[in-house]
């Protein structure tokens, strides 16, 4: 099936800017998240040490399977009933509607060849990728991203998506100069293309005798609905342009996307920091864990992130710049400093935020400030990255 016209926005994009590829790279940071979480769910903690290609690839199509599913209200996050499931992937299809493989395909041809195959249950989504996608997205300058972001849009349904948004969609996935807006990201990260990272909804506006919070006459304002697997830090939060609530600062798993001035990047705390509870996640009657695995499987790599004191200061995160060009892993020692950590330090004003005593302040560290208050991050593995 041809893609439709709903979704043209993407297909100018790609037939006459850069922007549709700069924007899936800047959004697909949710990827390697997700990767993270696959990797973990398939071997526990051992398998993030240092997983084969084998398992790498495994993970990624459990990876891009859980975004994709979850987006057609398959999983968790999505809003429509398991029942109502179909996902959507989208692909260069020749004119008899067959994938295209192994083919350089430009711009202006993506915006002619693109076409859709449906999958009504995970397992048969999860073959879809394997077979036809991967090899497809997996090509050297391909189009991998984009079709990527295409398919979570057709998942989730195009007036789905527009009505998930704060003003019925008339904001753009993809903002100016190719970034994507913080609706792509919830999308990938939750299911739902929501136009805030605060929890739950909120009302505003309103006719005065409702005091101004939201009467009917008011706007409904969506945020994050649940908790999602894999969180979100921003620094735009410790600017207070924005808020991002307990759905996605405290995760399923302890993976963050982080969204700081350029570009998006991923903390994580790596295997020997996690703590691992084997009870957490399994029903001990059926003897089978939240994603489907046996009782004898590796325990799932998991934290406890509602029990008091877990996942505190002293702590390590890792990071992963995919722009960094890392030639080896790099750690941030996260440690208590109270009253000496950045947002203490600096001023409250803003212009005075971003630097101290005339010298600039590592972004990163005052992202991990907007989930741990008044922390000390010292770096191993690299300079402080500016």
């Amino acid at each position: 099936m041809r893609i439709p016209a709903a979704v043209s926005t993407l297909r100018e994009a790609a037939a006459t800017t850069s922007q549709a590829p700069a924007a899936a790279a800047k959004a697909h940071a949710a990827a390697p998240g997700e990767l993270l979480a696959a990797l973990a769910a398939q071997g526990g903690a051992g398998a993030l040490r240092r997983p084969g290609a084998g398992e790498l690839r495994d993970a990624l199509a459990e990876a891009l399977c859980d975004m994709i599913w979850r987006a057609a209200g398959g999983g968790r996050g999505g809003g429509r009933g398991r029942a109502a499931a179909c996902a959507a992937v989208v692909l260069c299809v020749d004119e008899a509607g067959r994938a295209m493989q192994g083919r350089a395909c430009s711009a202006a041809r993506l915006s002619r060849s693109l076409g859709v195959v449906r999958a009504r249950s995970r397992c048969g989504l999860g073959h879809l990728l394997r077979s036809s996608a991967l090899p497809q997205w997996s090509e050297p300058g391909g189009w991998g991203l984009v079709l990527l972001l295409a398919s979570l849009v057709m998942s989730r349904g195009v007036e789905a998506a527009a009505a998930d948004t704060d003003e019925a969609g008339a904001v753009p996935l993809v903002g100016a100069h190719g970034h994507c807006n913080l609706e792509l990201v919830t999308l990938a990260l939750t299911g739902r293309a929501v136009s805030n990272a605060f929890d739950g909804e909120r009302r505003v506006g309103g006719c005065e005798a409702d005091g101004g919070d939201g009467g009917e006459d008011g706007a409904v304002l969506r945020g994050v609905a649940e908790q999602s697997r894999v969180g979100l830090l921003s620094l735009h939060e410790w600017y207070r342009y924005l808020e991002v609530g307990q759905c996605l600062k405290s995760p399923e798993l302890p993976i963050w996307v982080v969204s700081s001035e350029s570009h998006f990047t991923v903390l994580f705390t790596p295997p020997d920091e996690t703590v691992l509870d084997s009870d957490f996640g399994v029903d001990a009657a059926a003897g089978t864990g939240a994603r489907g695995g046996s009782a004898g499987a590796p325990a799932p790599w998991t934290w406890a992130g509602q029990r008091p004191g877990c996942l505190e200061p002293p702590l390590t995160l890792a990071l992963y710049d995919g722009l960094a060009r890392q030639q080896g892993p790099i750690y941030l020692d996260v440690s208590p400093a109270q009253g000496d950590g950045w947002t203490s330090r600096l001023a409250a004003e803003m212009g005075d935020r971003g630097t101290w005593q005339g010298r600039p302040v590592p972004p990163l560290e005052c992202v991990v400030e907007t989930r741990w208050p008044d922390v000390r991050v010292m770096w191993r593995g690299s300079e402080p990255l500016l």
